[in-house]
């Protein structure tokens, strides 16, 4: 019997696992798509803000996606 309910105790604890490490799998995943949301918010931004500006901006804008495309 005591084997029995050890048994059980440790199929919980590794269901519960499971379970935790879902959980922080999809709130990396929901945190990643955020950061991709925030980051094309700031690109349309830029753009936005290059062409209303005009001038050599747009040079500087490419510079500026090439090196955040880098990181």
């Amino acid at each position: 019997m005591e084997e029995e309910r050890r048994r059980r105790l440790k199929e919980q604890e590794e269901r519960e696992r499971v379970k935790d490490h879902a959980a922080i799998k999809t709130a990396e995943l929901e945190q990643r798509r955020q950061n991709e949301l925030l980051r094309q918010k700031e690109q349309e931004r830029r753009r936005r803000e290059a062409m209303s500006t005009g001038g050599d901006v747009t040079s500087q804008m490419d510079l500026m996606l090439n090196f955040e495309a880098n990181f």
